[in-house]
């Protein structure tokens, strides 16, 4: 569980100081799309909450046994698991180019 908090504290804090310094940049990177308007400063306010969450998985990694470590991993892999799963909802949501004949 170690290695799963210090890896889990690196992907999050570089994403999150990503976020701070160049939202759009990091939005288009990951999304493939353009952050507008009031997504900057969203983005930038996810990138504190992503900071925060590799900051306290950094912490956490020191004492593994402890309720704390084990909620830390849960929240972070609850925070990967939805991420994963917003594209596909988007993608459901989208209609489908294909007309019938």
């Amino acid at each position: 569980m170690r290695l799963l908090l210090k890896l889990t504290a690196f992907i999050e804090a570089a994403t999150g100081l990503g976020l701070i310094a160049v939202p759009a940049f990091v939005v288009q990177l990951l999304l493939g799309d353009e952050l507008l308007g009031a997504g900057v400063p969203l983005g930038r306010v996810a990138g504190v909450a992503l900071l925060s969450l590799g900051i306290a998985c950094w912490l956490a990694s020191f004492d593994i046994e402890s309720c704390a470590a084990r909620g830390i991993v849960s929240a972070a892999m609850t925070v990967w698991c939805v991420v994963c799963l917003l594209p596909v909802a988007e993608s459901a949501k989208q209609p489908n180019d294909k007309q019938p004949d």
